[in-house]
């Protein structure tokens, strides 16, 4: 894609006689498409609904501080509606859900690596700190079929509330400015920050970790190499955004599963870095094609 600037197909201006004339500009091309907005409207939404809840210093899980919980995590759900509707046609706006809920993007093997990079460096994480404490092997203790049917609603609703815009929206814009791996590193710290307000809204994961706390700077480093792998995974699945959609899914699962505490955290985070490192070395930009897609 043309950033907005000269084209070098352009021909020179023609030279303009007379006194107080100037020869008129070149053609400029299209211009890059504003990322900024989505960022915008997605931390107005969601800071204000947390914010509000927080400030009621209840339970996010009571009334009326669950709504305001709800409110806060619709906030990339609500930016990217509003700027697909607004800055896309029509044709546009249905290729880009299409890649949200079609599954047929995503070859048969990635549905494999989904699952080994998703819930691969938790498991892995829980087996390393075993081995270096020594003793028996660690038994996974899993949740009644009702609980787990909870987990995993609640995360699947989070993953398709949050994916169209990081892994979409926001992907696609940034892509058409920076490679792609720079874009996924990018959308990976505002996805960070985007976080912030949940350490402060009465029984959160994050509120029980405690804001600045050993467990607040592991789940928040673990943000940025999840990224680049979620945005790599859109890329090599075509555009898929179901394949971001499924790896957060598996990724939150597998973590409340098996219930990491902080050290293990640790560990996993490492895991995760080593991953996403291989996968900044082997995500070439120049193999890449630049520009945003609806």
């Amino acid at each position: 894609m043309i950033l907005a600037g000269h084209s070098t197909d352009d021909p020179p201006a023609s030279p303009v006689r007379g006194r107080g004339r100037t020869p008129s500009p070149p053609r400029s091309g299209p211009a890059a498409p504003r990322w900024w907005p989505y960022f915008a409207l997605a931390f107005a939404v969601s800071w204000t609904g947390w914010i509000a809840a927080a400030l009621t210093g209840a339970s996010w899980t009571s009334m009326p501080t669950v709504l305001l919980f709800a409110v806060g995590g619709a906030g990339p759900l609500v930016a990217t509606l509003v700027l697909t509707r607004t800055s896309l046609t029509r044709d546009e706006r249905g290729r880009f859900w299409r890649r949200v809920v079609d599954p047929r993007a995503i070859p048969a093997a990635w549905f494999v690596a989904i699952l080994v990079l998703g819930a691969g460096p938790a498991l892995a994480a829980v087996l390393l700190r075993h081995a270096w404490d020594g003793g028996d092997a660690p038994s996974l203790v899993l949740p009644s079929l009702p609980a787990f049917a909870g987990i995993l609603a609640f995360n699947l609703v989070a993953a398709f509330a949050e994916e169209p815009g990081w892994r979409g929206y926001a992907l696609d814009r940034l892509r058409a400015l920076v490679s792609g791996r720079v874009a996924a590193l990018a959308v990976g710290a505002f996805w960070l920050l985007w976080h912030v307000p949940l350490y402060f809204v009465e029984g959160t994961f994050q509120e029980q970790n405690g804001f600045l706390s050993l467990a607040f700077g592991v789940y928040s480093l673990a943000l940025l190499p999840s990224a680049v792998i979620f945005g790599w995974a859109v890329v090599r699945t075509s555009g898929s955004i179901l394949a971001a959609v499924l790896l957060h899914l598996v990724e939150n699962v597998s973590g409340e599963i098996l219930e990491l505490d902080p050290g293990t955290q640790v560990i996993r985070v490492v895991l995760l870095a080593i991953i996403a490192t291989v996968v900044w070395w082997r995500w070439r930009p120049e193999a890449e094609p630049r520009g945003a897609r609806p």
